[in-house]
């Protein structure tokens, strides 16, 4: 059964079906005159979301991006059914593991529930309750599976703000919340500014996760070509250094997102094996936003072979590539030549980063099955 280890419900494929109704239901719309694509809600829909998350560049303006997604999602009924209809659609796919949702951004209010209606713990509460309705429906499909779901803190809020956010996020039984996930604009907040919450997090045994991928906008014309990609890399290279160094160190992280970078560190590497930090690698997303022009450029190999537990998924495949994606990419990239070697070398990287993602797991319910 595929796990998933890094997934944002906001960024999930499973919201392009569920959108229409979602606005309707948001915006008192039910003819979708206001619907921001120019499309039939079903013909050319998915392709309409990822021209809008894509257009100018993913990182352009990402939080404003979201707010398609997470926009539609501010009040009990969308909330709820966003969560029910991520966890249905997944786990009939064969999905099971974690994904992350960040409050904060679900209580701005709209037509149908004024804000200061509902508080994050509100939010996370309907999270929850979307989690187990959608599992007890595929339990009736005799699909038997889990799903936890990760605190998101994204990064626009300040320390003190951060520190309020992992006081309630502790509140909930770790089956329910696994812990606090940094997510969201990394250039303008980088991890140190998060200490005083992550090492609350930690007094209280709770997971912690950390993204480390990215510390500087570019315009799409300065990452048009594997050369000015590759010399962003290394310009960017001290940096990510920097965020990494903190996040395992002073962070004290479970798991690091995206991890860009590590593998150019061997002394970084040695550091994560040894503490057996989790790390998650989505070549799609990196891709996407041009910050690599090849899957080579991740070091995954050599990220699996230092002792790593390296696992990989999609980040936000509303506009991303699919899961089933990730192995062809990789056949691409690493199945040349077709030695007998080096076909025998790609079913064990494989067959690694999909048992890695089974042993990366959190959650710890009793009847977690995956």
């Amino acid at each position: 059964m595929p796990v998933m280890k890094h997934r944002h419900l906001d960024g999930d494929r499973t919201m392009v079906e569920a959108m229409p109704l979602l606005h309707s239901a948001t915006h008192d719309d039910f003819l979708l005159k206001a619907y921001p694509f120019d499309t039939n809600r079903w013909s050319g829909h998915a392709e309409a979301i990822s021209h809008w998350f894509l257009e100018g560049g993913l990182h352009k303006n990402l939080v404003e991006k979201f707010k398609v997604t997470t926009g539609v999602m501010q009040n009990p009924f969308t909330i709820f059914y966003a969560v029910k209809n991520f966890v249905v659609i997944n786990g009939r796919r064969g999905f099971c593991g974690e994904f992350i949702i960040a409050p904060q951004y679900h209580v701005f209010g709209d037509a149908c529930c004024p804000q200061g209606t509902l508080t994050e713990k509100d939010v996370m509460n309907i999270v929850i309750k979307g989690i187990k309705a959608g599992e007890k429906q595929l339990k009736k499909e005799g699909v038997n599976t889990t799903f936890n779901v990760w605190w998101g803190i994204g990064r626009e809020v300040s320390p003190e703000e951060a520190v309020r956010l992992t006081r309630v996020a502790l509140e909930y039984d770790p089956d329910d919340v696994l812990g606090i996930s940094l997510v969201c604009h990394e250039p303008s907040a980088p991890p140190e500014k998060f200490v005083d919450a992550f090492r609350l997090a930690k007094r209280e045994k709770r997971k912690t996760a950390c993204h480390v991928e990215w510390v500087k906008d570019r315009k799409e014309n300065e990452k048009d070509t594997p050369d000015k990609i590759h010399r962003n890399f290394q310009e960017d290279l001290p940096q990510l250094t920097k965020n990494l160094t903190t996040a395992i160190f002073d962070l004290d992280v479970d798991q690091i997102d995206h991890g860009f970078g590590l593998a150019e560190n061997p002394e970084l590497m040695k550091v994560v094996a040894d503490k057996g930090t989790v790390v998650t690698v989505c070549p799609g997303s990196l891709l996407t936003t041009r910050l690599i022009n090849n899957i080579k450029m991740l070091k995954i190999r050599e990220m699996l072979d230092a002792g790593i537990l390296l696992c990989w998924d999609v980040d936000d495949d509303i506009c991303m590539p699919a899961y089933n994606q990730l192995e062809q990419m990789y056949r691409e990239a690493y199945a040349k030549p077709p030695s007998a070697e080096n076909l025998d070398r790609l079913k064990e990287d494989l067959d690694k980063l999909e048992r890695n993602a089974e042993l990366a797991l959190f959650g710890n319910r009793k009847e977690h099955k995956c």
